[in-house]
């Protein structure tokens, strides 16, 4: 079955909880893959190709530099301030960013493969349901993840 695949760099910032715990707030240039299978259409196409990228785009404009910050990491304590978000880690390291830089997200630990699952969540719910999809996100050019659905 024929794929029609476009890209997309995401620039954003993280905080990955690792086994000696968090490693230093930074950020990556994330580059997307997004690959779409199924049945040609009338027009003898997977999808147009200005269609998949415009919803590819409206998805991640939502963390385009952006901090992503779990929402399910007990080590993590996050207050909500007037226009700001304070975060504590569990090693007493505290953050301060202003609030409309940070973006939450429902996962425990902020990874390649969570940012991954979240962007294929969303996209989903916005692909025709008869289309299969994989999307891989390269956090470097030498490490990546591949997620299918």
């Amino acid at each position: 079955m024929p794929k029609a695949c476009v890209t997309h760099v995401i620039p954003l910032a993280h905080l990955v909880e690792r086994k000696e715990g968090f490693e230093t707030l930074h950020g990556h240039n994330y580059h997307v893959l997004l690959c779409i299978e199924k049945v040609l259409d009338e027009h003898r196409m997977v999808m147009d190709f200005s269609d998949i990228k415009s919803t590819l785009k409206s998805i991640c404009r939502k963390i385009d530099h952006k901090v992503l910050i779990p929402t399910e990491n007990p080590r993590l304590k996050v207050e909500l301030g007037k226009g700001s978000v304070k975060l504590k880690l569990q090693n007493g390291k505290e953050y301060i960013l202003p609030r409309e830089d940070v973006e939450f997200i429902p996962t425990r630990n902020v990874t390649a493969e969570e940012i991954a699952r979240h962007i294929l969540s969303k996209l989903k719910e916005l692909i025709p349901s008869d289309a299969k999809l994989e999307l891989t996100l390269y956090e470097t050019p030498s490490s990546f993840v591949k997620l299918e659905i």
